[in-house]
């Protein structure tokens, strides 16, 4: 599947498309809102990290706000959290904000896999 190399938001639905159709990349989903300080600052590291990892990482977001049954479908109960999918299983997961070394990190493991 290629997706557009940019950090897009998404409804739940549209989330659930895209890690039918994955063909092994990773995907790493966010879930927040427009609104927190946390999810901004994510939004500004994924968006820097969608260039570095251009091709071979693809960044999602999913605002919990308008995909509420698609949240509770998850168990996702704090935003953010960010999920991270390779050959559509989920391979990584960490909820609120962790410095982008660390962001790094947990998306090259997932590559290696």
């Amino acid at each position: 599947m290629k997706l557009e190399q940019t950090y897009k938001t998404v409804r739940g639905e549209e989330a659930t498309e895209i890690l039918k159709n994955a063909n092994g990349e990773p995907i790493v989903i966010t879930f927040s809102t427009e609104w927190t300080g946390s999810g901004q600052m994510l939004d500004n590291f994924y968006k820097e990290l969608t260039r570095e990892y251009e091709n071979a990482v693809y960044f999602l977001r999913v605002d919990v706000e308008k995909s509420e049954e698609y949240v509770k479908t998850l168990g996702i109960t704090k935003v953010p959290t960010t999920l991270i999918f390779r050959d559509r299983d989920m391979v990584d997961s960490f909820e609120g904000l962790l410095p982008k070394d660390m962001i790094k990190e947990k998306i090259d493991k997932a590559l290696e896999k």
